[in-house]
């Protein structure tokens, strides 16, 4: 395998393991605004919002250019960059869940618990 066939699947691991958080981090706020006891209506809720997060989060994080460079410690610009993405994915979200449920459905609190998540589950690893 060369240097370059290294970096490129390496990166693909780490894109693959971001959007992982994304969704586990989407569900886990859920569960813990309604202290593991979701009402019947949120499981229909995840069932459809989880890929849109994963999709917007995604998104951002190539936007803000997560991926530009892949090194064994992250630094406080990959800190930076990291918020800056999840700020904007989570007010894409907020702008996605308004159009489609007027947020209707939708706890708020989850949308503070899940950046919070977020950038712990991105930053940390």
């Amino acid at each position: 395998m060369t240097e370059v066939t290294r970096v490129l699947a390496l990166r693909q691991l780490v894109m693959i393991h971001d959007i992982v958080v994304v969704g586990l981090c989407w569900a886990l706020a859920f569960f813990l605004r309604y202290d593991f006891q979701p009402p019947d209506t949120v499981p229909g809720l995840l069932l459809w919002s989880t890929p849109v997060a994963m999709v917007v989060f995604g998104a951002t994080f190539r936007w803000a250019r997560l991926y530009a460079g892949i090194w064994r410690y992250a630094s406080v610009p990959d800190l930076v960059r990291i918020g800056k993405a999840v700020a904007l994915g989570t007010i894409i979200m907020v702008a996605i869940l308004f159009a489609a449920i007027r947020g209707g459905d939708m706890p708020r609190a989850v949308m503070i618990i899940h950046p919070l998540l977020l950038g712990v589950g991105l930053g940390i690893p």
